[in-house]
C-alpha cells in the first residue's frame, strides 16, 4: 500500500512540475510526431515582393538553407537543390557542408553534411549563392532527404532581371 501512494504521489509531482515548467511531458504520453522541415531565406538586397516573389537585379544573390530533422532524427543532412538551367552554383558556405554540382544536370546540385542530428534538431544554416547571363522567372527549390523515412521541400519563385 505504501508503494501505490509513493507511486501516485511521484506521477502527482511530475504533473505540478509540467504545470510549473510548462513541459507537457507526462509517463505513458504518447510522443508526437513532427515532419522534418526546410525554410530558404532570401540573401541581403533581394526584396520579398508580397511573400511570393523574390526580385533580384541582376548579379550574384544568395539564399540561406535551413533543414530540420522530424520525430525520428536523421543520420545526415541530404540536400537536393533544384534550380533553373539558367542559373549556376557560384559558391556555398555552412559548417560541415559539402556541395557538388551535377555536371550531367545543370539545374541540379546536391549538399550533403555528415552530421547526425536528433529529433528536431536542424542542422548548421547552409548559404548557397547563384547567378544567372539572362532573364529568369521560375522558382529556388530544396528538397531534404532523409534516411529513407522522411523529406521535406521548400521552394520559393524568383525573378531574376538582367534588364538595365
Amino acid at each position: 500500500m505504501f508503494e501505490n501512494r509513493l507511486g501516485a504521489g511521484l506521477v502527482g509531482a511530475a504533473g505540478v512540475v509540467a504545470l510549473l515548467t510548462g513541459s507537457a511531458a507526462v509517463a505513458g504520453a504518447a510522443p508526437v510526431d513532427t515532419q522534418a522541415t526546410v525554410t530558404l531565406t532570401p540573401g541581403p538586397g533581394i526584396p520579398d515582393l508580397g511573400g511570393e516573389l523574390w526580385y533580384v537585379h541582376g548579379g550574384r544573390f544568395k539564399v540561406t538553407i535551413k533543414a530540420t530533422t522530424g520525430s525520428d532524427g536523421g543520420p545526415q543532412g541530404y540536400l537536393i537543390v533544384s534550380i533553373p538551367d539558367e542559373l549556376r552554383l557560384i559558391g556555398f558556405e555552412g559548417d560541415g557542408w559539402y556541395c557538388e554540382d551535377e555536371a550531367d544536370d545543370d539545374a541540379e546540385f546536391d549538399c550533403l553534411i555528415e552530421e547526425p542530428r536528433g529529433p528536431g534538431e536542424s542542422w548548421p544554416d547552409l548559404t548557397v549563392e547563384v547567378k544567372a547571363q539572362t532573364t529568369v522567372i521560375d522558382t529556388f527549390d530544396v528538397y531534404l532527404q532523409g534516411d529513407g523515412t522522411e523529406s521535406a521541400h521548400a521552394g520559393h519563385a524568383f525573378n531574376y532581371d538582367t534588364s538595365g
